[in-house]
C-alpha cells in the first residue's frame, strides 16, 4: 500500500528519530504481525526516507511488514498475506496460489491506517492523498493472482480478459511467444496448457 498526500509534510532525520519511529511502529503495525511470534520494530535512515520493519539487520528478509517511510509524508506499507497453495485432485501439483478474501482486505485496510498515521503523526500531513494497492509475490509469481492484478491493465487496452494465464492459474501457451516463457526460470513448475479463446464481436 502506498500513500502519497497531496501537500508535502516535514520530518527530520535522527538517531532520536529513528527510535521515535521504531515506538511508534511496535504499536500501529501491531495489526500487521503474523503468527504469535512479534518481534520489535527496527528503523533503517536512508536518503530522504526511513525504512522500518522486524529484522535484526537491513540485509535480512523482511519479517512480518515492511514500511518506507518519507520525509515529506508519503509512505509504503506491505505486510504478508496468509495464502494457500490451489491443488486440484490428489497427487496434482499445485495449479496456483489461492489469497483468501478477507486476509486481503484485512490487512490493506491495516496498511492504508499505518500509511496514514505516518503521514499525520510523523509529519503534519492534513488533507487529500493518492493510495495505490498492490501485490508482490515474495518467492515465485501466483498465476491466478498475476491475473487478476494484471486485468485492469488489459481492460484499459480494450481486452477483457488476461488470456495468457487461465483462472486455474495455468499458463495458456498459445498467447505466449515460446522464447518468453523458455527463458523465464522462476516458473519453470507452472502448467501449460493449449486453449483457443473465441471473442464474441
Amino acid at each position: 500500500m502506498t500513500l502519497i498526500p497531496g501537500y508535502p509534510g516535514v520530518m527530520d532525520i535522527s538517531a532520536r528519530r529513528l527510535r521515535e519511529l521504531e515506538k511508534w511502529a511496535d504499536t500501529v503495525c501491531e495489526p500487521l504481525h503474523r503468527g504469535m511470534v512479534h518481534g520489535n520494530a527496527r528503523a533503517f535512515p536512508n536518503i530522504e526516507r526511513v525504512s522500518v520493519t522486524t529484522r535484526n539487520k537491513e540485509t535480512d528478509p523482511p519479517f512480518g511488514y515492511y514500511l518506507h517511510l518519507y520525509t515529506d509524508g508519503a509512505a509504503s506499507a506491505a505486510g504478508q498475506l496468509l495464502t494457500e497453495d490451489l491443488v486440484y485432485g490428489p497427487g496434482k501439483p499445485p495449479a496456483g496460489l489461492g489469497i483468501y478474501a478477507d486476509e486481503l482486505v484485512r490487512k490493506a485496510a491495516e496498511c492504508l491506517r499505518v500509511a496514514a498515521s505516518h503521514a499525520s503523526a510523523n509529519t503534519g500531513v492534513r488533507g487529500s492523498a493518492l493510495v495505490r494497492c498492490a501485490l508482490h509475490f515474495a518467492s515465485g509469481p501466483g498465476m491466478s493472482a498475476t491475473r487478476v492484478v494484471v486485468t485492469d491493465l488489459f481492460h484499459a487496452f480494450a481486452l477483457p480478459e488476461v488470456i495468457q494465464i487461465t483462472e486455474g492459474g495455468a499458463f495458456n501457451t498459445n498467447y505466449w511467444r515460446h522464447d518468453m516463457l523458455t527463458g523465464w526460470k522462476a516458473v519453470q513448475d507452472v502448467p501449460r496448457v493449449k486453449e483457443t479463446i473465441q471473442f464474441l464481436r
